[in-house]
């Protein structure tokens, strides 16, 4: 029996493979942003992220928002924290080679409502694979917000992963709408 890292490795391949050779990304995309925008209506203060890898493009629900929202974007350096996006025209290269902005850190991360994080897979009992950094896992120990996965429906894993560290989502929007975890 292979051990959770190798296990997660071979999964995050897979799905990574998937999603760069998924068709049809542009229209889901869309079905799944306007779930995404429709469930953030409520929230204030909110973490999105900043597309890469055929991640979900969340970009334009973050345009959208940056308008009448505190929205908050990650910024890696040797841990993850999240600066408010000020001028969603100046954003600079980050570490890890992701536009990050330059705006205020936000000092308790409990003060965030909603973080929607970038994910590879989520496993059938919630759990996020990322890209095996486990700065998200690190950042949000703790959290009390709702922590929110998108993703196309095809990255739901029918493998359970789980490891003591890893974070488990409240919430997952896919284009087939919200699906409470546990539920």
């Amino acid at each position: 029996m292979m051990n959770k890292q190798t296990l997660k490795q071979q999964i995050r391949k897979k799905y990574l493979q998937i999603r760069h050779t998924f068709p049809n990304k542009e229209q889901i995309t869309l079905t799944i942003n306007d779930y995404l925008e429709k469930f953030l209506e409520p929230y204030q203060r909110i973490a999105l992220y900043y597309p890469i890898n055929n991640e979900v493009n969340i970009w334009p629900v973050v345009k959208k928002l940056y308008q009448h929202k505190d929205i908050y974007l990650p910024v890696t350096n040797e841990v993850l924290v999240f600066r408010r996006l000020t001028d969603i025209n100046r954003l600079v290269m980050g570490k890890m080679g992701i536009l990050e902005p330059t705006g205020p850190k936000i000092n308790n991360i409990n003060d965030l409502e909603v973080i929607v994080i970038p994910t590879i897979a989520i496993s059938p009992g919630g759990y996020r694979l990322g890209y095996g950094k486990g700065y998200y896992d690190k950042c949000l120990d703790g959290y009390c917000g709702i922590k929110v996965g998108v993703i196309y429906s095809f990255q739901m894993c029918e493998i359970e992963y789980k490891e003591e560290h890893d974070l488990k989502f409240d919430i997952i929007i896919s284009e087939k709408g919200y699906q409470k975890i546990g539920e």
